[in-house]
């Protein structure tokens, strides 16, 4: 990703209606009348205190304030989605009162908790006793403070204390308001069982003394002792992902040996999106998403005693486990959990991939890490890219080729690239042997794609889906090259405009999913399955002759079957007269979860057939038709899950001697909206251009001087570009003569 793409962290919390548009079982309150300027500014800090609130604070609360939280949680979801655009109609005004609604609950709520500890340094030494127990319930884990400084503003803050280090001569710290309210929600961690006595330090900015100091006393508690582990429907043992939750408090808790991705990932990307320690927010559809640790194998911990709740993801492939155990003091809870598969997609001759997972792969604990997530997630090729831009590459491999992939019990760690990512868009090269690469030809795509080509790997156009940094410069300009052998259409969810733009204009478009982990997606949330059949045994070099051939389908959760007249998806009908075809398709999924909503077939981007179920226990739909294979077409099936998983195929193409497979209705007006993006090309080439004629452009401005060295080159195959464009509406205009 480059500097311009941020990915979607959030999974959408609205449904939007034409009239109605719903937020946790609330319509979306309009600002109506009310003026800006009545409306009172941010409270600072409260949007991040309101949301550490909803997902550890349950147990703060009386069950009777839940139902003002929840109108606080209801108010600042609006506002986030009308800020995301999301909300027809909606305006600035309409978010900000929104945000003052979750404001007014918010501090209406916190100041009614059973056990807030009120400092008033206001007036002098606080009265609260600190000796007093600060904490009832170490499945809370939390601590509620007001801290007063006299009149003035209110501020939030979220803090944590892990108690693990001693602390002789340093306080932890928390600023709060010079003059005024502070709401400090403190997480504690890692509780010494023995109970202790701990300070932290209350500090106005600027603050060099230690003024405002309080102490506060956490009981003893008798632990209890968890075992967990996990095998898979063989009874062998397996990695999972896993979620460990206080069912009080709604507290997660990390569980003990998780692997550690940190220094392959984390340390790299900077980016704040992760959440506790080494756990990664996972996009799984329905209920669920949310944050999960990576379990290589079976593990023990402490536990303070209570109910827990543990939620357990392997892949698609199988069904999610939620179950509920109890802790009880000075016992052991043993947990075995064996998984069941309620498809087995390998069976059926498919295997999964994720095209586009970034981590450093150096060493054999890198490995040992990046297959446990890889195993995790039931993938069977992860594709670990090595990230370049125009000065430098990121996620550094270990080597390339065969020599350097990584098995382990059927499931292969593959090195690859993701390089060029330039003005052009993000390019991918898979099953490579070294990288293509070269800073002076980095604006030519047709090369970088002829190096990956001579190395036996295959090419790809990423981030096509979501139509983000630039993917769509780089179609216009090299998709009519057919220099691609795949198409990402699949990262958070199915996108299909560039896609079918371009199968609209006659081109063979493999339909491919990555993850683009750690950039908002997770290793194999979306999967890319291949057919490679299973009269062989499985490698990694078959998966991609697949590839290659496009028998292919995208998918995080319904599970796709497509022929016609037994060609696969990616297969061409090659035909020299109309007759009638034989379609067969269907979806299947899990009851309850990714079951198909609806079946669509796509011809030439128009649905051509749609069947759909209300039932979410229905586990599969199905269609059978018969199709005149007329002057030829692309066509596609799709799906949608109940728990809003989607799934693609890559088209099967039927074509007649003498014409293109393409959409006659909308190849004119394509072919003229990418005219339009090759000007634009243009128009930034000369924007660099001027910069460096005028003198403002920085000499360590590499990427508008990868720009201005290669704009010769980039213009030349603008140029081929126009000229595929231009003969292909004089193709257009000679096949409208026959048909």
């Amino acid at each position: 990703m480059n500097q311009h793409y941020l990915p979607l962290l959030l999974i959408a919390l609205v449904i939007c209606a034409p009239l109605r548009v719903w937020a946790h079982g609330g319509e979306i309150e309009r600002a109506g009348t009310t003026a800006k300027e009545a409306i009172p500014p941010a409270l600072t800090g409260s949007q991040d205190f309101l949301k550490s609130l909803a997902q550890s604070g349950r147990g703060l609360f009386l069950d009777e304030q839940w139902a003002e939280l929840d109108r606080a949680i209801h108010h600042l979801d609006s506002a986030e989605q009308i800020r995301k655009n999301a909300v027809a109609g909606a305006t600035e005004i309409d978010a900000d009162f929104n945000r003052w609604k979750a404001e007014e609950s918010l501090c209406k709520v916190v100041n009614a908790v059973p056990n807030l500890v009120v400092l008033d340094y206001s007036k002098g030494k606080p009265a609260h006793n600190p000796d007093s127990p600060a904490l009832d319930d170490p499945q809370n884990a939390l601590i509620l403070f007001k801290v007063i400084t006299g009149e003035g503003p209110t501020r939030f803050a979220v803090s944590t204390v892990d108690l693990v280090a001693e602390r002789y001569k340093e306080h932890f710290t928390v600023t709060v308001e010079p003059a005024g309210t502070t709401y400090i929600l403190l997480h504690l961690e890692q509780i010494p069982a023995a109970g202790c006595v701990e300070q932290i330090t209350f500090a106005r900015p600027g603050d060099t003394s230690a003024s405002m100091v309080h102490a506060f006393t956490v009981p003893p508690f008798r632990q209890g002792q968890l075992r967990m582990e996990f095998l898979d429907e063989t009874g062998k043992s397996t990695p999972v992902l896993l979620r460990i939750t206080a069912k009080k408090s709604g507290k997660v808790w990390a569980p003990a040996g998780a692997a550690d991705l940190r220094p392959m990932i984390n340390d790299v990307t900077r980016l704040d999106i992760y959440g506790p320690e080494r756990g990664y927010t996972v996009p799984i559809p329905g209920a669920f998403s949310g944050h999960y640790w990576v379990m290589p194998k079976a593990f023990e911990m402490a536990l303070p005693p209570g109910e827990w709740e543990a939620r357990i993801w392997h892949g698609t492939e199988y069904e999610p486990v939620l179950d509920t155990f109890s802790i009880s003091e000075n016992t052991w809870t043993k947990k075995t959990y064996t998984l069941k598969r309620w498809v087995k997609m390998a069976d059926k001759g498919w295997y999964s991939g994720d095209d586009h997972v970034h981590s450093r792969l150096m060493s054999s604990e890198d490995a040992d890490q990046l297959m446990a997530f890889t195993r995790a997630m039931d993938i069977g090729v992860s594709n670990i890219l090595e990230m370049g831009d125009h000065m430098r590459t990121y996620y550094a491999q270990r080597g390339f080729g065969p020599d350097f992939q990584v098995q382990e019990d059927g499931h292969f760690l593959v090195p690859g690239q993701e390089d060029p990512r330039s003005l052009l868009g993000h390019n991918i090269g898979l099953n490579i042997t070294g990288l293509a690469r070269d800073l002076d030809r980095y604006m030519l795509i047709d090369w970088v794609a002829d190096e990956v080509h001579k190395q036996g790997g295959l090419f790809g156009q990423t981030h096509v889906g979501e139509n983000a940094c630039n993917v769509h410069y780089g179609m216009a300009m090299m998709a009519p090259r057919e220099i691609y052998d795949f198409y990402s259409v699949l990262q958070w969810r199915v996108g299909t405009t560039l896609y079918y733009d371009f199968l609209d204009l006659g081109y063979k478009l493999t339909a491919s999913a990555g993850s683009d982990m750690p950039y908002g997606g997770m290793l194999g949330a979306v999967r890319l399955y291949a057919y490679t059949g299973n009269d062989a045994p499985f490698t990694p070099a078959r998966w991609f002759d697949a590839v290659k051939k496009g028998h292919t389908f995208a998918t995080n959760g319904p599970m796709l079957e497509f022929t016609v007249d037994n060609a696969l998806p990616g297969d061409e009908i090659a035909l020299d007269t109309d007759r009638p075809l034989t379609l067969k398709a269907r979806a299947y999924g899990l009851p309850g979860e990714s079951a198909p909503a609806n079946l669509e077939i796509v011809q030439l981007s128009k649905v051509i057939q749609n069947v759909k179920s209300a039932d979410t226990q229905t586990p599969e739909l199905s269609v059978e038709m018969t199709i005149p294979a007329g002057k030829g077409f692309w066509i596609a099936a799709r799906a949608n899950g109940h728990n809003g998983s989607q799934s693609h195929t890559t088209p099967i193409y039927v074509t007649r001697n003498g014409f293109r497979h393409w959409n006659p209705e909308r190849a004119t007006g394509v072919i003229e909206a990418q005219m339009k993006v090759l000007d634009k090309i243009e128009e930034e080439i000369q924007a660099s251009e001027k910069m460096a004629q005028g003198g403002t452009m920085h000499p360590a401005d590499y990427w508008n001087r990868r720009i201005v060295d290669q704009a010769k080159a980039i213009r030349e195959r603008l140029t081929t570009a126009r000229n595929i464009y231009q003969s292909l509406l004089s193709a257009l205009q000679e096949e409208q003569k026959q048909r």
